[in-house]
């Protein structure tokens, strides 16, 4: 499964009874123009670097790590992705920001969690990332 539909997969479940109708595929896709992605697939690693680089490293080390994950707030994220991208995202999907938000603020910590072990992330999702990357630029 490419961690796009596995993001689309938490992510629906977290927003509940509002993801009535919305098609997974188009989730996936969608995630994966809103979040650093590779061509192909969402680049967690790229994800995690632009978090670090927004001053949440202690953040993101508790979603690697193996304690409790810590809360991201959804104003957090919406400023590290952008209003314009956030809104096309919402719009997309026919929800409003407010669910996206909360969705996102939710789903990213779980997916970066379940996509890591022993403080970072699994060699697989690097992997994986990256062979998509090389088959993309042939």
């Amino acid at each position: 499964m490419s961690i796009a539909a596995r993001c689309a997969s938490l992510f629906l479940s977290t927003i509940g009874p509002k993801a009535k109708g919305l098609d997974h595929t188009l989730v996936a896709s969608e995630l994966t123009s809103l979040l650093p992605n590779n061509g192909y697939d969402i680049d967690l690693k790229l994800f995690l670097t632009r978090l670090n680089q927004e001053g949440l490293g202690l953040v993101v080390a508790t979603w690697l790590g193996n304690s409790d994950n810590a809360r991201i707030m959804p104003s957090q994220l919406l400023g590290i992705l952008g209003n314009a991208p956030i809104s096309q995202f919402a719009q997309a999907l026919k929800l409003d920001i407010s669910t996206i938000m909360q969705g996102l603020a939710r789903t990213l910590p779980m997916l970066v969690d379940e996509s890591s072990e022993h403080g970072a992330l699994r060699a697989e999702v690097v992997f994986q990332a990256s062979k998509l990357t090389c088959n993309g630029s042939h």
